[in-house]
């Protein structure tokens, strides 16, 4: 008998279809590097085809990750909604990273925080990591 997780919502399993998927993170990457752009646009930059990107970007849709203006029905051009997309991986950030510590995640609702841009962290040795 499978052991239901009580920490598991139905937010974190839209947080884990969004970032779950290969195209789903190139489409939400590209976005966010270049602002609204069309399907066509988006298929072409990410190299996903133009099926792939346009069922990509239902889901994402979907999950309100991203949008397209009532006015701009024809074009359909793509508007990714960041403070979404950041709730939605601040969700999983925060369930994994309370469950690794062994701990119950507390907090009733995600924590808010904008999407990060490129890690400037140093990469860690293997040696380092060993104390």
């Amino acid at each position: 008998m499978e052991t239901q997780d009580p920490y598991w919502s139905t937010e974190l399993t839209v947080a884990a279809a969004v970032y779950g998927t290969a195209g789903h993170i190139q489409i939400i990457r590209f976005l966010r590097a270049n602002g609204p752009s069309t399907r066509q646009d988006i298929a072409q930059s990410t190299g996903l085809s133009h099926g792939v990107a346009a069922q990509c970007l239902n889901r994402l849709k979907s999950a309100g990750v991203v949008i397209f203006p009532a006015e701009d029905q024809a074009a359909r051009t793509y508007i990714l909604q960041t403070q979404r997309a950041a709730d939605l991986f601040q969700a999983l950030e925060t369930y994994l990273n309370s469950r690794l510590r062994g701990q119950p995640d507390q907090a009733e609702s995600a924590v808010v925080l904008p999407l990060r841009g490129p890690s400037r962290r140093r990469k860690e040795h293997p040696q380092s990591s060993q104390k």
